[in-house]
């Protein structure tokens, strides 16, 4: 927030040349800093959640009932399955959290950096989501069958924006990038 605070200022004081430089490495900073920052909580989420499982699991294994001078295992070996599954599931929602959070935020730095004709958010916004798309095509084979068809439909849904927006605003977009010539 401070780094986001001191930017605003030195945007505010209309500085000089290398001030305006400061401010786009403010800008970057801040926005790395958002990012991580968000990414590490969503992580810190899912982590805790396949921590709790795994403490369930454990409990459920360590359950026993003594029965007769018999000791008989209440968590038969499919609900140890059922728990390798779950946390399976659990990383592959994280990672795809994580990734429609970083094209969310790329989408929302590309769309800042059009509207107010900053080209540094612009940029970071288009490497954030080649970043995202290249992250997304190398996990999402390690995923089961329905996070790779998600994944696919979302990257498609958001090119087809992309590509709607590209040509519905082509002169728009034209005079902002040669405005920053």
């Amino acid at each position: 927030i401070a780094t986001y605070a001191l930017g605003y200022c030195y945007v505010q004081m209309k500085a000089s040349t290398d001030c305006k430089k400061l401010f786009g490495v403010m800008i970057v900073v801040a926005n790395l800093l958002t990012l991580i920052a968000v990414t590490t909580e969503i992580s810190l989420n899912y982590d805790q959640r396949i921590r709790e499982l795994d403490v369930q699991a454990q409990k459920a294994t360590n359950m026993v009932v003594n029965y007769r001078g018999t000791n008989v295992q209440l968590q038969p070996q499919n609900q140890v399955m059922d728990t390798r599954e779950e946390k399976r599931a659990l990383e592959n929602q994280k990672t795809t959290v994580q990734s429609i959070f970083w094209t969310l935020y790329a989408i929302l730095l590309l769309s800042l950096g059009f509207m107010k004709r900053i080209r540094s958010l612009r940029v970071g916004g288009l490497i954030l989501i080649f970043l995202t798309a290249f992250k997304v095509f190398v996990m999402v084979w390690g995923m089961g069958d329905p996070y790779r068809i998600i994944a696919s439909m979302v990257f498609g849904v958001l090119a087809l924006i992309a590509s709607f927006v590209s040509v519905k605003y082509k002169h728009l977009l034209t005079d902002i990038i040669n405005e920053d010539s």
